[in-house]
Order: C-alpha cells, then structure tokens, then sequence
C-alpha cells in the first residue's frame, strides 16, 4: 500500500472532532455501545499511529463485545489547537485533555457526563502518564482498567537521566519534508522508526506532518520539536505515585526496551520489574519502547483482553 493509498483505506474518512481544543477521532463505534476504549500517543506523535491497531481489534471483537473507540492528540500533537510555544509543559493538562474528550463525546452521542460507562484507558509512553494523570485528578475514572504500555514514570529513589538526551537529540530532528512519500522514505527503518509496521508508519508520514505554516511549498511536522523537547524535560521531572490508584493497571514492556531507570543507592541502572510494584506486568517479545506501532496485533490482542477480562464488554 502506497502512502497516499494508506489514508483511503479507512471505511470512512477519518473525522476530526474537538473538546475545546483537544482534538480526537472515533476510530470504531457500536451503536449500542456503554464501553469506552480511549487512545493515548507517546510523545511526538499523533492519535493517527493507532488506526493499525484498532483495525486489527476490529477483526477479532466478537457480535456481544460492543465498543466505542476513541483516539486522542494531546496538548502541542497532531491537530491539537492549544499553544505549544509555552515555557513549560504540565503534563497534568494532558489528563484534563483525555477526560474534556471523554465527557464531551458523551453528550455528542446522547449520555450525559455522569452516565455510568465502563472506561478502559490505553496509553503509550507519555500517553499512559497522561492517563494517570487523568486518573489521580478523577478516581476512578477509568474504572475499566489502565493499559499502560511502555509508560513514563519516575518514583524515588529512582531517577532518569538528571538531563535527558532525547531533549537535545530532538532540536536536531528533520522538520520539513517535500510529501508525506519523502517523510515515509526518510524514517522507515531508521532510529525510532527502525522496527515499525508499515502501515503505522504510512499513517504517521500522513496525519504526522501539515503544510507548512510559514506559507513556504512542502511540510512540516506537526508536533514542534522545541515543544516536544519541553516535553522530555516535564516527563523528566514527573513524580509518579500509584498508590492511589484503585482502578486496575496493566504494565506492557518492551522486551528490548531502552527505557530504565538508574539507582540511587547503587547506581546501577536497574529494569522495569524491579520499579513496579503494582498491578499485571507484561513483557512483549521482539519489540522496543515503539511497540505500539512495531506490533498493532499483539497489541489488539491485549486490549481485547482487558475488555473481555472485565466481562464489561458485552450489553
């Protein structure tokens, strides 16, 4: 499939639609639907990167799993209309974004805010700490569970990196491209991109990029890397605690994942499962911190788990 084939290839033309300024996208919908599956992108990108995977769950819900689906762009991502040239980035306002999209897309379809829906949070990266976000300002929330894949936290006595690298690396980042074809070519199989479906990343080089602002023939990326350095630096600077988080969580990891965290006491850097105390803890074979976009189906195939797990998903 060709990059300018990719964005035909949905059943209907994707829709953008707004909580103020929060963009989002209904990737699936049941008519008769009382489940919620709300979508939530890792820094840099955009709610299009999950069109893959919600296709693959597409094809294995059964008739009685009946779900609404629900993609977001957080604060300075995709279509998001907020200011992104702002000194600091509070990743707080990223769980007001996720919860002003919930609630508004309630009332669209005919539920009012306090219609009893059963809410299951999926994020990646920084996407899963905006959905704990979401969580400790409103317990219980998401009272489906949390999906939490790859996600960025820092609890003491642990510490990332005091400055992270990723903040200087992105200022070097390519922002402009002729086409989405060219931002295709020039990602696929390189760095962050090295292990990606196609298919994600057709949907990235197109929802990912606009033509540019400065009225200058081509495209730009749509999540500014200035902002998205900010953004490094405020997830740098995250305290997590889950402690008072009720609802049920589920930690997905990367086998292969770089992302770890260094110990004051030894200072040696240290995994994943010896950090997380709390809640089902899963390691996906063969993937890296992207996996969302390395591997929609196995992904799919866990969400469909969580729903059908919470037997909330049938009417």
């Amino acid at each position: 499939m060709s990059v300018s084939s990719a964005a035909r290839s949905l059943k209907d033309p994707l829709k953008v639609l707004y909580a103020g300024s929060t963009p989002y996208s209904i990737l699936h919908s049941d008519s008769n639907a009382r489940n919620l599956i709300v979508l939530s992108h890792a820094t840099g990108f955009c709610k299009e990167v999950w069109i893959p995977v919600v296709k693959k769950l597409r094809n294995i819900l059964s008739p009685t799993q009946r779900v609404r689906i629900l993609a977001v762009d957080l604060g300075g991502h995709g279509d998001h209309l907020g200011n992104s040239d702002v000194e600091r980035v509070n990743l707080r306002d990223w769980g007001k974004d996720l919860k002003a999209v919930v609630d508004a897309d309630a009332i669209s379809h005919g539920k009012s805010k306090q219609d009893i829906m059963t809410r299951f949070g999926v994020g990646h990266s920084a996407g899963s700490t905006a959905m704990l976000a979401c969580e400790w300002d409103n317990p219980g929330y998401f009272n489906g569970g949390l999906m939490l894949i790859e996600p960025i936290l820092r609890h003491p006595p642990f510490d990332n990196l005091p400055h992270n690298p990723l903040c200087d690396a992105t200022l070097k980042r390519r922002r402009y491209f002729r086409n989405p074809s060219e931002a295709f070519a020039n990602w696929k199989g390189k760095g962050a991109f090295k292990f990606w479906d196609d298919e994600a990343l057709r949907y990235f080089s197109i929802y990912g990029i606009r033509q540019r602002r400065d009225k200058k023939q081509g495209y730009e990326l749509k999540c500014r890397p200035e902002f998205e350095s900010k953004c490094y630096m405020a997830l740098n600077e995250m305290i997590y605690s889950l402690d008072s988080i009720t609802t049920p969580i589920s930690f997905f990891i990367g086998e292969n994942t770089d992302f770890k965290f260094k110990s004051r006491k030894t200072g040696k850097w240290i995994g994943w499962d010896n950090v997380i105390h709390k809640g089902r803890y899963v390691v996906i074979p063969d993937s890296t911190h992207f996996v969302v976009m390395e591997k929609p189906a196995v992904i799919a195939g866990h969400i469909l788990s969580m729903v059908s797990n919470t037997g909330a998903s049938s009417l």
